[in-house]
C-alpha cells in the first residue's frame, strides 16, 4: 500500500478494499501492529462507516509528513519557546530568528539551537524529569544529571523526529507557572506596573518599589533580595567569611607552633606525642620530663628547665591545683577533704555532713541517707510480691 520510495509519514486509506488490506499486512505477532490491530477491530464499523463517506480526491496522493515541513515546523516551535521564554521573565536567547536565519536549517544548527536556549535558562526554574538541585549552603540551584543525558542526546541526534521529542522533554520541564506574567506584589497583591515590578533573585518574590520600606525610586541593575532573603544571605556570607578567616588563622597558628618547637624530644630526641613548652622551643615525652608526667598539662606551660631558671615553683602548684580539681567535693558543704562515696548514687560526703553524721567509715557497698530508702522500698515490695505469690500457691 506504501509506496516502497516513500518514507514514515501520514497517508489516506481511500476504500475499504485498502482498509482490509492494510488489516490483512499487520503481523498479529508484532507488538505496535498487535496493537493496531486490535484497535481496527474495536473500532471497525465506526472506521467503515468513515471510509464510506469520505470523499476521496481525484488528484495523487501527496506526502503529508516531509522533511521540509518537519524542519520548518521545527524551526518555529524552536523560535516560539525562545520568545516565549524571554517573555516570561525565565530565560531565551536574543534574536533566535538570526541564529536560524537559513530557510532550512539542519539537524545540527537546530540541535545546537536547542541547547543554546537550555543553557539560557537558570536552574530554578527547572522541574522534574531534569529538576534541578536546591543548595541551602548558598541558597542557589543547579542542574542534575539528567540535564546533561539530555544536552548529550541533543547534541547526538540525527533525525528531526529526535529532536522534536527532545524539544519537548524540555518544554514540559520548564516552570511556566514562574512566568512574570504570574507575579504579583507581595505586599499589595496587585500586578500594576511591571516595568516598576522588582523580582527577588532567590526565591522570585515580586515587589513593587514603590511598596518596599523604603521605597526605592528606580529599579535596580545589579542582583536584588527581597527583605525576606536579604538577611539570609547576609548571614550565610558572614559564616563563609569567619570560617575561611578561621581556618586561615588556625593554621598560621599551627605553623608558628611548628616553627617555634622541636618535632622531637629534647632528652631521648625521639619524635611521637610530645608536650610543648609555652617559654621555650623544648618539647618532651611526658615520662621523659623531670619530674615524670602523668598527664598533659592545661593551659600555659613551663617545663623544668625555665622552671628551674625563673626560681619559680609554678609546676608544684599547677600539680597541686590539678589534683585539687581531680577530687570531687562534699555533695552538702561543697568542701574537700576526706570523703566517703555512696555505692549507688556515687555522691560524696564529709563523715559529719551525713545525716546521720557517721563515726566510723562504713563498707564498700555503703549507701548514703538519700539513696538507702529507696533500697528499703525495693526490698520491701519484693517481699510483699512473694508473700502473695506464696499465699496464690
Amino acid at each position: 500500500m506504501v509506496p516502497p520510495e516513500s518514507g514514515v509519514a501520514w497517508y489516506v486509506v481511500p476504500s475499504l478494499t485498502h482498509y482490509e488490506d492494510l488489516k490483512a499486512s499487520l503481523n498479529k505477532r508484532g507488538v505496535r501492529e498487535k496493537a493496531l490491530l486490535q484497535t481496527f477491530n474495536r473500532e471497525d464499523e465506526r472506521i467503515k462507516s468513515a471510509i464510506r463517506k469520505m470523499t476521496v480526491p481525484r488528484r495523487p496522493l501527496r506526502l503529508i509528513g516531509n522533511e521540509e515541513a518537519s524542519t520548518k515546523c521545527l524551526k518555529k516551535d524552536i523560535i516560539t519557546m525562545d520568545n516565549s521564554l524571554g517573555y516570561a521573565g525565565l530565560g531565551g536567547i536574543t534574536n533566535m530568528a538570526k541564529v536560524l536565519k537559513q530557510d532550512l536549517p539542519t539537524v545540527k544548527e537546530l540541535s545546537s539551537a536547542m541547547m543554546a536556549i537550555q543553557e539560557s535558562v537558570d536552574a530554578k526554574y527547572i522541574k522534574k524529569p531534569m529538576c534541578s538541585v536546591y543548595n541551602p549552603s548558598d541558597l542557589t540551584f543547579t542542574y542534575n544529571e539528567r540535564v546533561q543525558v539530555w544536552k548529550k542526546m541533543t547534541e547526538e541526534a540525527t533525525t528531526l523526529s529526535d529532536l522534536h521529542m527532545l524539544l519537548s522533554v524540555f518544554d514540559n520541564c520548564i516552570k511556566w507557572e514562574r512566568s512574570l506574567e504570574n507575579i504579583t506584589c507581595k505586599s499589595c497583591k496587585k500586578k500594576g506596573d511591571e516595568r516598576k515590578l522588582l523580582i527577588c533573585d532567590v526565591c522570585d518574590t515580586g515587589y513593587h518599589c514603590g511598596c518596599l520600606r523604603p521605597p526605592l525610586k528606580k529599579v535596580p541593575q545589579d542582583e536584588w533580595l527581597c527583605p525576606d532573603c536579604a538577611p539570609a544571605v547576609e548571614i550565610l556570607k558572614s559564616d563563609a567569611e569567619s570560617d575561611q578567616e578561621g581556618g586561615e588563622q588556625i593554621s598560621e597558628n599551627e605553623q608558628e607552633e611548628d616553627e617555634d618547637n622541636d618535632d622531637y624530644c629534647c632528652v631521648c630526641e625521639s619524635g611521637g606525642e610530645l608536650i610543648l613548652c609555652d617559654k621555650c622551643p623544648s618539647a618532651f615525652h611526658l615520662h621523659c620530663h623531670d619530674p615524670p608526667l602523668k598527664r598533659v598539662p592545661r593551659g600555659d606551660w613551663a617545663c623544668y628547665k625555665c622552671m628551674e631558671h625563673d626560681g619559680t615553683e609554678e609546676s608544684e602548684e599547677s600539680d597541686e591545683e590539678e589534683s585539687e580539681d581531680e577530687v570531687d567535693n562534699c555533695s552538702v558543704c561543697d568542701k574537700g577533704g576526706s570523703l566517703i562515696v555512696c555505692h549507688e548514687c556515687e555522691q560524696t560526703f564529709h563523715m559529719k555532713c551525713h545525716t546521720p553524721p557517721l563515726k566510723s567509715v562504713p563498707g564498700k557497698r555503703w549507701k548514703c541517707f538519700r539513696c538507702k530508702p529507696i533500697e528499703e522500698k525495693k526490698s520491701k515490695k519484693r517481699s510483699n510480691s512473694s508473700v502473695n505469690g506464696g499465699k496464690a500457691g
